[in-house]
C-alpha cells in the first residue's frame, strides 16, 4: 500500500498572513485558557466528517471551496447579523474554501465530502456565533467594498473556563460559576487578499468587540509550527501563557486515493493580550442562562 499522505486540517499561514488556529467543532478538543494555566482538555476545532450529511449548500458556495474570492477594492470589515444565515453559510463555505487553496487538497476530496465539511462548518458557526448563542459572540467578516465578496472572517465568543479545561457551553455549566474568557477562533483571509494586513485588521476589529463586552484581554490558540501566525500575534502584543503537547487534530490521509481520517497529537500554544475593557455583559448574551 503507498505510504499516506497526510494533510493537516489545522488552520495555519500559508506564506505571509495568518490563518489562525480555529478552536472549532472540527479539529481537536483541546483550547487554551488565559494568564498561566494549561488546558488539558481542548476545545473543539475542526474537522472533516465523512459520514452522511445534508447537501444543503448550493452550487454558487460549492465553486467558493475551489476559488476563493479575490481581493479587488477597499476591504470593509463588519459583524455579521447572528440571525442571517445566509451570510454564516458563505461565510462557512469561505472557511472551507481558504483551507482547501492552503493545503491544495481538493484532490483528496470528492464534492460531496466537501458540501458535508460545509454543513459541518455552517452548523459549528450557527450554535457559535449565531442567534442562539447563550453567551457572547460576534462572527466578523471583511468584504471587497459592502456588497462584495468575503475575504476573510474571524470569530469571538465567551468561553467557560473551569481550572485547566474549557467546558461546553451546555445548560448545567452555564447555571455554574464559572469563569468566563473571551475566544477568538476561525480567522481565515482568502489567499488573493493576503500580504495587505487584513488579518491583523481583522484581530483588530476582534479586539473592538470584545472591549465592547467588559473584558480585558483576549485569548487565541495556535499550533506550535505555525510560525508566521505565532510572530503576527507576539508583533500585535499577545504573549505565550502555556503550551498543549497533547492536543489532538483530525487529518484527511489520502490511502491510494481513498480519503480517511486520522487522528493526531500536535502541539497548541495560547496566547493572550491585555486590552482596556469598555463597560459590558460580562459575558452573558442576550439570552442569559437557559
Amino acid at each position: 500500500m503507498a505510504r499516506p499522505v497526510v494533510l493537516a486540517i489545522v488552520l495555519a499561514l500559508a506564506a505571509h498572513e495568518a490563518l489562525a488556529f480555529s478552536p472549532s467543532l472540527y479539529h481537536s478538543k483541546a483550547l487554551g485558557t488565559h494568564q498561566n494555566t494549561r488546558l488539558s482538555a481542548p476545545l473543539p476545532v475542526s474537522r472533516v466528517s465523512l459520514r452522511p450529511g445534508r447537501a444543503s449548500f448550493p452550487s454558487s458556495l460549492q465553486a467558493a471551496i475551489a476559488s476563493p474570492p479575490v481581493a479587488n477594492g477597499p476591504v470593509v470589515i463588519e459583524e455579521v447579523d447572528p440571525l442571517d444565515v445566509p451570510t454564516i453559510k458563505q461565510v462557512a463555505a469561505f472557511f472551507v474554501g481558504a483551507f482547501w487553496q492552503d493545503y491544495k487538497a481538493q484532490a483528496l476530496m470528492t464534492d460531496d465530502q466537501k458540501r458535508r465539511f460545509c454543513n459541518e462548518q455552517f452548523d459549528d458557526m450557527r450554535i457559535r456565533y449565531g442567534a442562539k448563542s447563550p453567551v457572547n459572540s460576534s462572527l466578523v467578516i471583511a468584504r471587497n467594498g459592502p456588497e462584495g465578496e468575503i475575504v476573510g472572517c474571524v470569530g469571538l465568543e465567551m468561553a467557560l473556563v473551569m481550572g485547566e479545561k474549557i467546558l461546553p457551553k451546555n445548560r448545567e455549566n452555564l447555571a455554574r460559576n464559572y469563569d468566563m474568557q473571551p475566544l477568538l477562533a476561525n480567522l481565515a483571509v482568502s489567499p488573493a487578499a493576503r500580504r495587505q494586513g487584513l488579518a491583523r485588521k481583522l484581530c483588530v476589529k476582534g479586539e473592538e468587540v470584545v472591549r465592547g463586552w467588559g473584558q480585558d484581554h483576549l485569548l487565541l490558540l495556535v499550533e506550535e509550527g505555525n510560525e508566521p501566525a505565532i510572530r503576527l500575534y507576539r508583533n500585535m502584543g499577545y504573549k505565550q501563557v502555556w503550551s498543549d503537547p497533547t492536543a489532538k487534530a483530525s487529518m484527511p490521509v489520502d490511502f491510494g486515493g481513498n480519503t480517511a481520517m486520522q487522528t493526531v497529537t500536535v502541539t497548541n500554544v495560547a496566547m493572550t493580550k491585555p486590552i482596556k475593557a469598555k463597560p459590558g455583559l460580562l459575558g452573558l448574551g442576550l439570552f442569559g442562562v437557559l
